[in-house]
């Protein structure tokens, strides 16, 4: 962004799930000061990481419980490949997603549906066969192009009318009900 170019929480948030490079653009940084943006940002997300990154509560137990059921796990994300491996890291979970999409793998970022696609093939998985649960639009609307079933999430960043907008195939109000959508036993 340029010099005394400010953005509020609402525009911040709006580009959750989407590049860092575009959310910069978008936010009114110049193509110019690109590198020297990221650099900051990146410099920033580096020191701060591991303080401000903590996984939603009971998260963990549901990942351990789906693995645990021997299902496929990948992520989609728009984090640079470095800071969505730190925050598997960081959570003790990297053993459980044999799939991390970043937006370096695909040709184009969510909201397409290219890096859903990239990660069913990784998966070796079908689109009927998955689900996608995000927690921002952008999540929603890149599960429902790449024909995967949408489960928005009611405790993110993003309003849930900004997600129930995108009209996903399922709401869920707390991590156990994914056990729940998907018949796997554990569920409280």
């Amino acid at each position: 962004m340029r010099p005394g170019l400010r953005a509020d929480r609402g525009e911040i948030i709006a580009g959750f799930g989407t590049p860092l490079v575009d959310n910069v653009l978008r936010l009114g940084g110049s193509p110019a000061d690109l590198d020297h943006l990221v650099e900051v940002y990146s410099g920033f997300n580096e020191r701060h990481h591991d303080d401000l990154v903590k996984p939603f509560p009971g998260a963990v137990e549901v990942v351990r419980t789906l693995r645990g059921a021997s299902m496929k796990l990948g992520i989609v994300t728009g984090k640079r490949r470095r800071y969505a491996l730190m925050g598997l890291e960081l959570a003790e979970l990297t053993p459980f997603f044999s799939v991390v999409v970043t937006p370096e793998m695909s040709a184009r970022p969510k909201p397409f549906g290219d890096p859903v696609s990239k990660a069913l093939d990784l998966l070796d998985a079908s689109p009927v066969s998955a689900i996608f649960i995000g927690d921002s639009p952008h999540d929603i609307a890149s599960a429902k192009a790449s024909g995967v079933r949408s489960v928005a999430v009611s405790w993110g960043p993003c309003s849930q009318e900004a997600l129930r907008a995108e009209g996903p195939t399922h709401w869920i109000e707390r991590w156990d009900d994914v056990l729940t959508l998907v018949g796997v036993g554990g569920a409280s």
